[in-house]
């Protein structure tokens, strides 16, 4: 169904709206902020950001562990 109006409606124009909209917006720091980013970036060799982040562990130990007996239930 997508497909057929997309053949009715090009996408490309709305996705490059969209794309104008996300590059025009300009974050103005106050001037408490723009402290605190200077404190937070002393010292560090390279303040960019960075493109891909090692996978976060959310669970505890004790969570595992229940999730473990849970997926694999000892059967007698």
């Amino acid at each position: 169904m997508l497909d057929e109006r997309d053949l009715l409606v090009g996408r490309a124009s709305m996705e490059q709206l969209a794309d104008d909209i996300i590059n025009s917006v300009r974050l103005k720091l106050s001037a408490e902020a723009e402290m605190q980013k200077e404190k937070a970036l002393r010292g560090l060799d390279d303040p960019s950001l960075i493109k891909e982040f090692a996978p976060m562990k959310w669970t505890t130990p004790e969570l595992d562990i229940e999730w473990q007996t849970h997926v694999n239930p000892i059967v007698a």
